[in-house]
């Protein structure tokens, strides 16, 4: 996920953050959003398929 930030008007690339990072709220010091809970219900179907598979080819 990349995250920009408005600086003086502009917006400005702060970084880019994958899947098991958290990613600081810079209004909100302290604050910081876990991927891990953004991306939750991707990695639960997928893994749910996953498995789903390996139980009809057993």
């Amino acid at each position: 996920m990349d995250v920009y930030v408005l600086e003086e008007g502009r917006f400005r690339h702060q970084g880019m953050y994958v899947r098991d990072e958290t990613i600081p709220v810079r209004p909100f010091p302290g604050f910081a959003i876990d991927l891990k809970n953004v991306f939750a219900e991707e990695e639960r179907k997928k893994n749910s398929c996953c498995s789903n598979n390996r139980l009809r080819t057993a």
